[in-house]
């Protein structure tokens, strides 16, 4: 494969050369060239190209020769490759190789055949390929390579690990090479236990939990765990995570078991009754003896003595209270009582339980109650209050116990009782009606008697043994008795009964009934209580009355005639006639038709008579009415009336007077007005009842005074009404007020007359303007609507006013009114609204005043006038920021802080203030300047800071970004502001190329291979970057674009040739 180069050296002229090969000469052609010349070439040699090559030089005088042996070697490409491994890295420093921990291993390739060798590999058949530090080598080159591997558990389990080498390239068959590492065993298992409490009452649970690990690195198998008390543990119950049965050296298996601590355990031990029991673990590797650990827990049983000492009353009364004290002791001897509770099941009888605990809480007793834990050496006191039923006979028998969690060592006082008798005091409450209340004779009377306890009755049963009823009545019942004979607190015993009212019975009619029973004690308890009856006799008198004339005038006499006798409803029985009485006064003469006793019996009709002139004051109709009275056997009233009626003629006439000061008022002045009323001289003076008195402007009157009383207008009576009115706006300048007095005499005919005053009125209106604008605040361009409203002012009469014009400071057209009645008159009680609207000019003051003022003419025909004003917000907002960078100038990867102040350029405050920069995003802040609400005001700067650090996507610079600052007014657009900031960017380009040529010595025909590392040495990347040699040409890269500090390779090969050996 190797270039063969002939060289002759000869003198002369004319020279010419030939060579030959084994005595043939040769010609140029293929590999072959110089044949001619002093130099003779074969390129590509083969073994066909051995031989004696000979050289013939002349000219035309003499020729000369020299020959030379070539001998042309077999190619013999061969690889060789060496594999070695180092020690592990001991990483937790236990002395023996585990899982997870490295093995470097180091390959030596090299070229040990006679050809250069290319596309060099090596590949692991458990690491995969290897990185070399050269994949072409001349003969005689090496190149190396290396890889880290990490143990896996399999490999330490299996106690070897052998991987092979193999070592390949384009040229040559591959080569390899096995290495076998030992990797030691080292078992090892360990145990901890651990109890769920450090100390427990006998017969109570304590489990035990076991964990199991292996510390070794290799797993165990055939674990078992046995303890010394518990015997075998199964398990574990959990831990064996890939369920193989085998403790891995990754896995910590878990045991439990639990055991009930009996009072064996204390008796087999001395003071202070401590258990401790051993548990042992063992395991065995797949290789090599089992291992085994141990461990122990120990616990401590605890013992008190607990007792209970119940006291009681000896006695108590039926339905009070009874107390129970319980004195709970702890006398030790050394440990805690716990969960110590107080059981108590009260007797029946007992109710409404409660508890207290001396120094604690409180509650309803339900027989147990837990006391938590007691200390030994102390004591607590419970109480237990009940009510006594009232119907427990008694005696209350009560047991109280006490128990806990602990072992106690003398159970014998863990009981204690108490008796206490019950005494009764009941009462009965006997209660006893008759319906109805009154009753005549033949009538019957109903009786209800109602048994139950009395009030200062301890409630305790009573055994009702008698009923007697003092009338001899015969009773039903009871009702309300459940059925035991006993009268218990809760109930109402009931018993009825009836009876029919006799002739001879009094007019008050008593009836007792008593009620006698016996208490739990045997003990008589009676109880009694009566009604009474009132009984009525039945006379019924008849009177009779009649008059004549039937029709008369005033000062006409009339004749009355009265008649008395029994009436058919009569029962008969005497009346003594007590008196006669007449309405009208008349004295009566009689009675004719007595038998002389003074008694008005039912065959006899007494007679009276009597006669009286007509007055004035008489009604129309005369009713004259007589009542005669009595009193029956039972003294008790008997009457009765009657009447006749006369027709009066009357002829009375009526004189009305009314006058009025003062004379002149103003509007919201008082007129008070005076009303007499009295008979005129032409009137018959017959009574007038006064129906009506009519004011003209709607006065309420008071009065009348003069009258006598009893409503009647009568002769020699003056009656007087009185009433005030305020003058009204609306009242004319002349006031006319008249009143009509209306009335009906006796006979029912009107009679009337009116009288009248007048009052001068003066009217002062004051009117009141009231102007507003809305929105109270607004921006140019807005609409702001003015309302303007019209009324009477609080200080005017409220007399109406003549608007004559209403004019607006700043020209608004208004429309309007609305809320006139349509007369035009501004009256009292309207309101008058005129509206308008205007649009923001940009002129507009930061205060935009506009005034509104309304003239007119009150009825007097005087002006009128009145303004107001209102004011509007114009909102003028802006905004202002700037921005600014620390620094001018700055390098990739260095940190530039920009700073941003934001000012309210406005005359209005700004919200929702939000700041972005073009690059570095939001800014949050600010930092300061703000006076805590987040509202950007008038007077206010806010200062902002971000910090960006230049990148080299910066470039070229300079790095301008943009900070954009907003705000919104409450009234108005969104104000927004910008600045930027710019900061030049230096940069620092660099490049480095190394080359280097795989070693020689190299012959003509020998390939040299050379390698160029290109690195980027400055600060930003660099792309296109291309490589030239200056014999080779262009170098391909594996990348033309490099970050700062990234290398990249390329590689060319060139074939020396004679003129590079020539050129040294």
């Amino acid at each position: 494969g190797a270039t063969a180069v002939f060289t002759t050296t000869a003198t002369g002229t004319s020279l010419q050369y030939q060579w030959y090969k084994n005595g043939v000469a040769l010609s140029n052609g293929g590999r072959i060239s110089g044949v001619n010349t002093n130099t003779l070439t074969i390129t590509a040699t083969i073994p066909g190209d051995a031989g004696t090559y000979k050289v013939v030089v002349s000219n035309n005088c003499a020729s000369a020769e020299a020959s030379a042996n070539l001998t042309v070697e077999p190619l013999n490409p061969v690889l060789s490759v060496t594999k070695t491994a180092g020690s592990y890295v001991d990483a937790n420093s236990n002395g023996y190789p585990d899982a997870g921990e490295a093995i470097t291993y180091s390959y030596v390739v090299t070229n040990v055949g006679n050809v250069a060798l290319t596309g060099i590999t090596v590949v692991d058949d458990k690491l995969g390929a290897i990185s070399l530090s050269a994949v072409t080598l001349a003969p005689g080159s090496q190149a190396t390579g290396q890889k880290t591997h990490t143990l896996t558990q399999t490999e330490i389990e299996s106690g070897t690990l052998t991987n092979v080498a193999t070592a390949d390239s384009v040229e040559s068959p591959p080569a390899t090479d096995t290495v076998t590492v030992t990797l030691s065993h080292h078992p090892l298992i360990a145990i901890t236990k651990q109890s769920s409490h450090p100390a427990l009452q006998v017969g109570k649970t304590i489990i035990y939990t076991y964990t199991v690990t292996n510390p070794g690195n290799v797993s165990l198998g055939s674990v078992t765990l046995t303890d010394d008390i518990l015997g075998v543990i199964s398990g574990p119950t959990s831990g064996d995570t890939n369920s193989n049965g085998r403790l891995d050296v990754t896995e910590t298996w878990i045991y439990e078991k639990s055991y009930v601590v009996s009072f064996a355990d204390r008796t087999t031990f001395t003071y202070p009754y401590q258990i401790t029991n051993v548990a042992t673990v063992t395991g065995t590797p797949t290789m090599g003896s089992a291992v085994s650990a141990t461990t122990q827990a120990t616990i401590r049983i605890c013992t008190v003595e607990l007792s209970i000492n119940k006291t009681a009353p000896l006695s108590v009364s039926a339905g009070g209270l009874v107390t129970y004290t319980l004195l709970v002791t702890n006398d030790g001897p050394m440990d805690v009582a716990t969960n110590v509770t107080v059981n108590d099941v009260l007797p029946a009888g007992l109710s409404n339980a409660t508890y207290q605990i001396v120094g604690g809480g409180s509650g309803i007793w339900t027989g147990s109650l837990n006391l938590g834990d007691i200390t030994n050496g102390t004591s607590v006191t419970v109480t237990i209050t009940a009510t006594v039923d009232p119907s427990t006979a008694g005696p209350l028998a009560n047991t109280a116990c006490v128990t806990s969690d602990s072992y106690d060592t003398n159970p014998a006082d863990n009981c204690d009782s108490t008796t206490t008798t019950v005494t009764h005091n009941p009462a009965l409450l006997v209660q006893k009606s008759g319906l109805p209340a009154t009753a005549g004779v033949g009538d019957t009377i109903a009786y209800t008697i109602t048994v139950t306890h009395h009030a200062s009755s301890d409630g305790s049963p009573i055994h009702v043994t008698d009923v007697n009823d003092s009338l001899g009545v015969i009773l039903a019942g009871p009702s309300g008795d459940d059925g035991d004979g006993w009268l218990e607190s809760n109930e109402t015993w009931i018993y009825t009964g009836s009876r029919i009212v006799l002739a001879q019975d009094p007019a008050e009619l008593t009836n007792t009934v008593c009620v006698t029973g016996l208490d739990l004690d045997g003990d008589t308890v009676t109880d009694c209580d009566s009604t009474t009856t009132t009984v009525e006799h039945a006379p019924v008198l008849q009177v009779d009355k009649s008059g004549t004339p039937v029709a008369a005038r005033v000062g006409d006499s009339v004749n009355y005639t009265i008649t008395v006798r029994h009436a058919l409803a009569s029962d008969g029985s005497p009346v003594d006639i007590t008196s006669v009485n007449d309405s009208l006064g008349i004295v009566l003469s009689g009675p004719s038709g007595d038998d002389g006793d003074g008694l008005l019996e039912s065959s006899e009709v007494w007679t009276y008579t009597g006669s009286r002139s007509v007055l004035p004051a008489d009604p129309k109709i005369l009713v004259n009415e007589v009542c005669v009275g009595g009193e029956d056997l039972d003294g008790d009233s008997v009457e009765d009336c009657d009447s006749t009626t006369t027709t009066v003629d009357h002829d009375p006439v009526l004189l009305v007077q009314k006058s009025g000061v003062p004379s002149i008022a103003n509007v919201g002045n008082t007129i008070s007005y005076t009303v007499t009323v009295q008979h005129d001289p032409s009137s018959d003076n017959s009574p007038v009842a006064i129906t009506a008195v009519n004011d003209s402007l709607g006065i309420t009157l008071s009065g009348p005074t003069g009258d006598d009383g009893d409503a009647l207008l009568e002769d020699g009576e003056i009656w007087t009404y009185i009433g005030s009115r305020a003058v009204l706006p609306s009242d004319p300048a002349s006031l006319t007020n008249e009143v009509c007095v209306d009335g009906t005499d006796l006979d029912g005919d009107a009679v009337s007359d009116c009288g009248d005053t007048t009052t001068t009125v003066r009217h002062h209106p004051v009117l009141v303007v009231d102007k507003s604008g809305d929105p109270a605040a607004a921006a140019e361009g807005d609409t702001v609507d003015y309302t303007i409203t019209v009324q009477h002012d609080v200080t005017s009469d409220g007399s109406p006013v003549d608007v004559a014009s209403v004019n607006d400071s700043l020209a608004v057209s208004l429309s309007g009114p609305i809320g006139d009645d349509g007369d035009g008159l501004l009256e009292n009680g309207e309101i008058w609204t005129y509206t308008g609207s205007r649009i923001i000019q940009a002129s507009d003051p930061h205060l935009l005043t506009n005034t509104a003022c309304v003239e007119g003419r009150d009825l007097d025909g005087d002006l009128v006038e009145d303004c107001d004003s209102t004011t509007t917000t114009i909102s003028h907002p802006n905004i202002n920021v700037v921005k600014d960078a620390d620094v001018a100038f700055a390098n990739i990867g260095e940190t530039v802080t920009y700073s941003y102040s934001v000012n309210n350029t406005g005359d209005v405050d700004l919200y929702a203030v939000s700041l972005v920069d073009d690059i570095l995003g939001s800014v949050s802040g600010p930092k300061s300047g703000d006076d805590g609400d987040a509202i950007l005001e008038t007077h206010e700067t806010w200062i902002y800071e971000k910090t960006y650090v230049i990148v080299e996507g910066d470039l070229p610079g300079p790095l301008v970004n943009v900070a954009t600052a907003a705000g919104t007014p409450l009234v108005g657009p969104i104000v927004v502001d910008t600045d930027s900031a710019s900061v030049q960017i230096t940069s620092q380009p660099g490049i480095n190329v190394v080359k280097t040529a795989s070693s020689g010595p190299f012959v003509v025909g020998n390939t040299i291979t050379y390698t160029y590392d290109v690195t980027n040495t400055g600060n930003v990347t660099l792309s296109n970057i291309t490589l030239s040699d200056d014999i080779l040409g262009p170098i391909s890269l594996a990348a033309t674009t490099l970050a700062p500090g990234i290398s990249t390779t390329g590689s060319a090969t060139h074939v020396v040739t004679q003129a590079d050996v020539d050129a040294g």
